[in-house]
């Protein structure tokens, strides 16, 4: 069993992977153009593969990914391997960057923030609202949405979400609708968080028609992919105040440009593709693998796998 494994994007952990797998052979590679030299040689990868490399390796039958998006990968609907993700290691993080962005724009940091460096005492009641009533709206119910449908419950929020194929609701929510009724939702609340998987379906989900139907004043936070949010039709939506602010941490493009008006939009506030980082996500990745690589010599259902076929 030959194993290769990304060395800068995990800690030390060889010596757990030989204890459940002694017989291997595992290679620590920095990240990037040298697992090139490996692809011939690796039968499980534990690193950022890319498709490319996936389709140059000829011995790999088993892929694990350090992200939980895998919409690059749909073009490998015929591959005979197996691909699994991180997904699920991020998800506290995930929510605690959407209620935390909830809270500044409900509480007015960015403003206070502003009179800080005016040197201003500007004690106004009226100017903080509370999270407490307010309705969440959630664009996907997966393992980010749960997580952060739990944390806005306990500040007393209303919490809904869609989704493509909604059951029975569940007791962290207060509705769960199919994706159908995504422009009831939108109407219907105070935050709308994107946290839906990216596929052929969702690409620019939330465009014109969807913000024209949003509460006014209402603030959209996207944590998931660039591209299921029309970036035109949200500056449109930014700039004529339909909309009253929105969280953005990615974008069509990353990183995003230095002219891109995102930067400067007041009411905007940019990150870098990290809400759903901390700084323990390598060791919860592989607790992930080491456990995927048990069940893999066992011959057991592995965590986490990727359903090419429909994109989530």
């Amino acid at each position: 069993m030959n194993i290769a494994i990304s060395l800068t994007e995990i800690p030390a952990g060889l010596e757990r992977v030989k204890a459940i797998a002694p017989e291997a052979e595992v290679r620590l590679m920095p990240h990037g153009a040298a697992l090139d030299a490996h692809l011939d040689w690796a039968e499980i990868v534990f690193a950022n593969i890319t498709p490319e490399q996936i389709r140059r390796a000829p011995r790999l039958r088993w892929a694990q990914l350090n992200s939980s998006g895998f919409e690059p990968y749909l073009s490998l609907r015929d591959w005979p391997g197996v691909l699994t993700t991180a997904r699920g290691i991020t998800s506290k993080a995930c929510a605690e960057h959407v209620l935390g962005l909830m809270l500044m724009f409900t509480r007015r940091w960015l403003h206070f923030q502003q009179r800080q460096r005016e040197c201003v005492w500007d004690r106004r009641p009226q100017l903080v609202g509370s999270l407490v009533g307010q309705t969440l709206g959630m664009v996907g119910y997966g393992t980010n949405a749960q997580a952060l449908a739990r944390r806005a419950k306990a500040m007393e929020m209303r919490v809904i979400a869609v989704k493509r194929d909604a059951a029975e609701t569940p007791l962290e929510l207060d509705e769960l609708w199919v994706i159908d009724r995504l422009d009831e939702l939108l109407a219907q609340s105070d935050h709308v968080a994107v946290l839906i998987p990216m596929t052929m379906e969702t690409r620019g989900l939330i465009g014109a028609a969807q913000f024209e139907v949003m509460k006014p004043g209402a603030l959209l936070y996207n944590v998931s992919r660039g591209g299921i949010v029309d970036e035109r039709a949200l500056l449109t939506a930014l700039q004529n105040g339909s909309l009253g602010g929105a969280a953005l941490d990615v974008f069509e493009q990353e990183p995003l440009p230095p002219g891109s008006p995102f930067w400067t939009l007041p009411h905007v506030v940019v990150t870098p593709h990290l809400g759903a980082a901390w700084g323990g996500m390598w060791d919860a990745a592989l607790d992930l693998f080491c456990e995927n690589l048990r069940r893999f010599r066992a011959g057991e259902s592995l965590l986490n796998v990727a359903d090419l076929a429909r994109g989530y």
